[in-house]
């Protein structure tokens, strides 16, 4: 005999918990391993920066430091004003917010020009 739809949404939901606590079990147990490898790398990149070095080599492999990027935008007419009169518009980026567009597809009945909008439904489950 099939299981009922009240039966799998039960072994749906025991799924769910039983894959949160491993997780959160697991995330646990490698903590002190991740913040070990911290430590680790702050010794590295101290030595790189005294001695003025991007990487070194060891018998071990090579550790080295990159650069990361992180970028925002304080003041959006200042800065939508420079890129256009400096001829900098790759600078922009181009996109529409996915939240209003959908609720002003959902209010009109219509997007705007220019866009295209796709529609997938996903299942999720709620415990009573």
């Amino acid at each position: 005999m099939a299981m009922s739809l009240d039966d799998l949404v039960a072994a749906y939901i025991r799924l769910r918990d039983m894959l949160a606590t491993e997780k959160a079990a697991y995330e646990t147990k490698i903590q002190p391993w991740l913040d070990a490898q911290k430590q680790i790398e702050s010794v590295f990149l101290a030595q790189m920066n005294e001695q003025g070095m991007d990487n070194f080599s060891t018998p071990h492999g090579t550790p080295y430091r990159s650069k990361r990027y992180s970028v925002s935008v304080t003041d959006w007419p200042v800065f939508y004003e420079w890129t256009r009169a400096s001829d900098q518009e790759g600078m922009l980026v181009h996109g529409a917010n996915k939240a209003t567009v959908a609720a002003y597809a959902e209010s009109t009945g219509q997007l705007p020009p220019g866009l295209k909008m796709d529609v997938a439904y996903t299942v999720n489950v709620r415990r009573k």
